[in-house]
């Protein structure tokens, strides 16, 4: 009888063993990092507006709120392949930021709202189980494999450049836009990333809308809910934030 309960004890401990280490190779993390920074740079939790001075390798986290003041740029690193900078006065909500590691693949679910200024990124193709989502006032956009830069300086309206890749932009009120695409598309199928998507198109359905915005295009959306898309020439993309920003980019790719 002793012997059956201590081999009985030393499989449960044995099965407690191993389910320890297994869940300690599972990483979850809900924090990003102000990778970057000129000036000043404060953040908040996003329900409350007593701001606090960054620097630079300071944690983010999802709720919070982080703003630029004026002559500052920051750079915000929210994932490995994901980061946006933030060009002055400058205000983003940090929604969601849900990141985890296995041994098997990496997860992460990322929204920003980005509340005023300007901002740009350059973001790694992504997972399957990977997604980050832009949001404005006026629109939102799913982004994968992109460099883009956003743009809400006017109140009266935002707008999206795509330098490379293709961007998903629609309104907000479309909570699914993947379930959105393929109700509105029939026989076209998804697919991720969206190497199937070949032609922009416009659906508007009960005032809400989407347009796959391609490289140097760029889509500019009123306060009303009209769209505009529009190529980019070389003066719109040859400007002081961007040039700054492709040094930034052609530095970190030495470092990698």
């Amino acid at each position: 009888m002793k012997k059956i309960l201590l081999l009985s004890l030393f499989s449960i401990m044995t099965m407690l063993i191993f389910l320890g280490s297994d869940t300690a190779k599972i990483q979850k993390s809900d924090r990003g990092t102000l990778s970057y920074l000129e000036g000043k740079a404060q953040k908040t939790p996003s329900k409350e507006n007593e701001w606090q001075f960054l620097k630079t390798n300071d944690s983010v986290k999802s709720g919070e709120k982080v703003k630029t003041l004026e002559k500052s740029r920051a750079e915000l690193k929210l994932d490995m392949g994901k980061t946006i900078r933030m060009a002055p006065l400058t205000e983003v909500n940090v929604l969601k930021l849900y990141k985890e590691i296995t041994e098997k693949n990496a997860k992460s679910n990322i929204k920003i709202r980005v509340s005023s200024g300007k901002i740009y990124s350059k973001i790694d193709a992504l997972g399957d189980d990977e997604s980050l989502e832009i949001e404005t006032q006026f629109a939102s956009a799913t982004i994968r494999g992109t460099i883009f830069q956003v743009n809400c300086e006017n109140k009266d309206e935002v707008q999206l450049d795509v330098i490379k890749g293709k961007v998903w932009v629609y309104s907000n009120n479309i909570e699914d836009p993947y379930k959105f695409f393929k109700e509105n598309k029939g026989k076209h199928r998804i697919g991720k990333p969206y190497k199937q998507i070949e032609k922009p198109f416009h659906q508007v359905t009960l005032g809400q809308w989407m347009e796959v915005i391609k490289s140097m295009q760029r889509i500019t959306i009123t306060k009303d809910g009209k769209t505009k898309v529009s190529d980019l020439n070389k003066k719109d993309i040859d400007n002081s934030w961007i040039k700054w920003n492709k040094k930034i980019d052609s530095l970190e790719k030495k470092v990698k």
